[in-house]
């Protein structure tokens, strides 16, 4: 067979090259300038070059036998059609996050923007499990009554020290009161917004007042007292008791009681007497005048 001869363009240049077609051999018959490649010929072919007056010789940047890569064009040099459309980076996220067939113009303004779902998202109303109430469940607005139950004091926040606030409290000037029964031995008593719980025997104790001497003296201590006299004496009322004092007494049968101006003391007007015969009751009163006392009871 006889051999082939081809041209072949290398840069500016076309070499016409002879392949033998037995052991594919070649050998370079001759070069030329690309100008001048309508000179050679090849078994009566002719070459012609890409364009008059010389052929590309790069593209891209690059020279030789150049092929397209990734970035060597853009959007701006191709022509939207109708089914063939370009989105963003943002839209092809959208797209991609949107169930069904989307061709790509669909206007994807109700759309849902993505965001992280914790687990309480997209749950079933309902009283089980994994479910979560309704806006109108009966349960939310149904009463619920506490079960019985019991607590120690420290349980309750602040309730040891107010009570420790309450026993505290001096019950010495309280006035004689009818008390209703807490316990069998007990008694309470609200005093200025302040609850009192004392033992029976305790609180009379101190309302009363028991004179076993021949002499004795009030104080301002001895407010709102019950006065229990034992033997016959005399009692003084001096000057300076608070302005509101009131006391009351009774003689034990036999027992004479007479009462004494201190200096400064002056009887009211309305006084019964000074003296307070056997088994016979009295009522000492200071009047709205400082120092002036009502003296009332079976006086002589």
């Amino acid at each position: 067979m006889p051999d082939e001869v081809i041209n072949v363009v290398i840069e500016d240049q076309v070499e016409q090259i002879n392949i033998n077609v037995n052991d594919f051999s070649t050998s370079k018959i001759i070069s030329t300038d690309v100008g001048n490649a309508a000179e050679l010929g090849t078994d009566g072919g002719i070459f012609v070059p890409p364009s008059a007056g010389g052929g590309v010789t790069s593209a891209f940047g690059r020279t030789g036998d150049v092929v397209a890569e990734d970035g060597d064009y853009d959007t701006s040099l191709v022509t939207e059609v109708t089914d063939k459309k370009y989105v963003t980076d943002s839209e092809k996220l959208v797209l991609a996050n949107t169930s069904g067939n989307n061709t790509g113009d669909q206007d994807l303004s109700g759309l849902e923007p993505a965001f992280s779902k914790n687990t309480a998202f997209n749950k079933n109303f309902g009283s089980i499990a994994d479910t979560v109430v309704e806006g109108n469940d009966s349960r939310m607005s149904d009463s619920r009554n506490p079960l019985a139950h019991t607590h120690t004091k420290s349980d309750v926040v602040g309730l040891v020290a107010d009570l420790g606030n309450k026993l505290d409290k001096d019950i010495s000037t309280l006035p004689a009161v009818s008390l209703p029964l807490v316990d069998s031995d007990k008694l309470i008593v609200n005093r200025g917004g302040v609850d009192y719980s004392v033992d029976k025997s305790e609180f009379f104790k101190q309302q009363y007042v028991d004179v076993s001497v021949s002499t004795y003296t009030i104080t301002s201590a001895d407010h709102n007292k019950i006065f229990r006299i034992h033997t016959t004496c005399t009692i003084t009322i001096p000057s300076g008791l608070r302005t509101d004092f009131t006391c009351t007494g009774l003689n034990d049968n036999g027992v004479v009681t007479n009462f004494a101006l201190g200096v400064g003391v002056t009887s009211s007007t309305n006084s019964d007497g000074t003296t307070l015969g056997s088994g016979k009751m009295f009522a000492l009163i200071m009047t709205n005048i400082a120092n002036t006392i009502s003296i009332k009871g079976e006086l002589i």
